[in-house]
């Protein structure tokens, strides 16, 4: 059987920007066909928001993504459930379930990236706060621009560490518009693919996960 859909971003109304593998999005799956205590099923999204899982056998489930937003399932500091946005369905053939969330922070690009004489990229960009709730205002641990030259599937889980680039002082950075220069790239007439990243410290499943805007691609001459 097949589960697919896509997670959107409430504040942008596309595609959530994630990253993909575990420390990105991943649904967590119920199956309570024969136990009230199931062991959890996990699978992980597309960096745009789609997810497709095709080996799910057919049964009811409750299901319930997990990524860089305000959970869906929440608790007090009892344990006991004050929010519940998560999905019971039945998955028999194939089953299209869409989610919305509000991430813990919005990134945007700001401007054209430049390619500069140098062999670097200058961009800009701002990072901001997604929602209002206190719980979910922590302070910034990390903002990158991350960078490669495969493909545009760029982020903490394919960079080269020799192009991307830390921002200092990330919480003050907030609303801020941030300039970034690539160190000088070895290729001209090379196409490097960017994506900017922060995360608050504020762990989901025991991950501080990222938040990212689009990946671009840039070409320097």
């Amino acid at each position: 059987m097949v589960l697919k859909g896509l997670i959107t971003d409430s504040i942008t109304g596309k595609g959530l920007q994630t990253q993909v593998g575990d420390n990105g999005v991943r649904f967590k799956l119920l199956d309570l066909n024969y136990s009230a205590s199931p062991t959890p099923f996990y699978f992980t999204t597309q960096q745009d928001g789609n997810f497709e899982c095709s080996v799910i056998p057919a049964g009811k489930y409750n299901v319930t993504p997990q990524g860089p937003f305000v959970p869906l399932v929440q608790t007090d500091s009892n344990g006991d459930t004050t929010k519940n946005a998560s999905v019971t369905i039945d998955i028999n053939g194939t089953v299209t379930q869409n989610f919305t969330v509000v991430p813990f922070l919005e990134l945007e690009w700001i401007g054209n990236a430049v390619a500069n004489a140098d062999n670097t990229i200058t961009v800009q960009f701002k990072v901001s706060r997604g929602t209002t709730l206190p719980a979910y205002q922590k302070n910034l641990t990390n903002i990158y621009l991350f960078v490669n030259s495969s493909s545009y599937n760029v982020g903490d889980n394919n960079y080269d560490s020799r192009y991307t680039v830390a921002v200092s002082n990330p919480t003050s950075q907030l609303d801020q518009t941030i300039t970034v220069t690539t160190p000088v790239l070895p290729f001209k007439n090379a196409t490097y693919y960017l994506r900017a990243a922060a995360r608050i410290d504020y762990s989901v499943e025991g991950v501080n996960r990222y938040n990212y805007n689009e990946p671009i691609a840039v070409k320097v001459p």
